[in-house]
């Protein structure tokens, strides 16, 4: 029985990815992206994304991703809990999976996605909150911390100061580009990376470059969600095709956004964009590449696309008006 089951399963997600494969090819065909989604009743935001997964793997990536359970943080046990808590503000500058491994030597197994769900109930899952939890902490002075400590808080004195982050959803995104690590001993891989710079809201990729993760992914998430890009900080010195450069250009020029150089170093050292660099070179990276073998950058796209999936989980932008009134369209059909 279960063995019909889940040929029923595969059969029905290959005819979900076969219509939304049309969607795909009718935009082409009519040049025009509402028209086609208006027509099979898709929104456009779904458009782009199931258009970046066909990019990337063909028409199975067209199918459902497999649902993904969460471990509550109520089912630890609260002295847990409060260590979790501890060992985040003694130790700030590190990531889940190293709280992980200090646990399991204390003989308590837990996963780093638990860890994860704990210090983001506790307020503690984003270095800007454990900054700010510090700075309550210790009345704003680095008197009487530890040495990781006292690291830590003088290097994102910026969260006090506005630098690196936004008062509002879209009023600036970090964009830039940044060598993670090495694949199969050989191959140096860089993220392409675009950083929302009030709610750390993430776009990244290891096999698109910036001009098109800013036309295809976040412009049209943007409007999607009713919101408009108002600035794009990126590093001067950011390696472009010229390609690219008229995609960015074009973007921009519609949206009527501003876009300021910044110097590769502070981008790289300060504030969300440098958090979520260093997040995406501890917690996803190594520990993908320590668990399994990752054998091609499409592979690793795969596996970025789904923990981007959670890292931006309760980063969403919220409801226009609740922040900062709604605008207009910013990005024509078929852009």
């Amino acid at each position: 029985m279960s063995e019909k089951k889940g040929w029923e399963d595969r059969a029905a997600q290959g005819v979900l990815a076969q219509r939304r494969l049309m969607v795909l090819e009718l935009a082409e065909t009519l040049g025009n992206v509402a028209e086609a989604c208006r027509r099979h009743g898709m929104d456009r935001a779904s458009f782009y994304k199931w258009k970046r997964r066909y990019v990337t793997d063909g028409v199975d990536g067209l199918r459902d991703l497999p649902p993904h359970h969460n471990v509550h943080p109520q089912t630890t046990p609260l002295s847990i809990v409060q260590r979790i808590k501890k060992l985040s503000l003694a130790n700030p500058s590190i990531g889940c999976g190293k709280i992980q491994e200090i646990l399991l030597s204390e003989n308590y197994q837990i996963s780093a996605a638990t860890v994860y769900n704990i210090l983001k109930a506790e307020g503690l899952s984003d270095k800007r909150f454990r900054w700010k939890a510090m700075h309550k902490l210790f009345s704003g002075i680095d008197e009487g911390m530890n040495a990781d400590q006292r690291r830590f808080f003088r290097r994102y004195r910026d969260f006090d100061e506005g630098i690196g982050s936004s008062a509002f959803f879209g009023e600036a995104v970090c964009a830039g580009t940044f060598a993670i690590g090495i694949l199969n001993g050989i191959d140096r891989i860089h993220i392409h990376a675009v950083i929302d710079a009030h709610r750390s809201f993430a776009f990244g990729s290891f096999t698109s470059y910036l001009g098109e993760i800013l036309r295809y992914s976040v412009f049209p998430f943007f409007e999607g969600s009713n919101y408009r890009v108002y600035e794009i900080l990126h590093s001067e010195q950011l390696e472009i095709t010229s390609d690219e450069e008229n995609l960015l250009a074009t973007c921009v020029r519609r949206a009527g956004a501003k876009v300021t150089k910044i110097s590769r170093e502070r981008l790289s050292e300060r504030g969300i964009f440098a958090d979520f660099i260093e997040t995406v070179r501890n917690d996803f990276f190594q520990r993908l590449t320590q668990s399994r073998e990752v054998t091609s950058s499409q592979g690793l796209q795969r596996e970025f696309d789904a923990w981007l999936q959670r890292y931006n989980a309760g980063r969403s932008p919220p409801r226009p008006g609740d922040e900062h009134p709604s605008i207009e369209t910013v990005c024509e059909d078929g852009l």
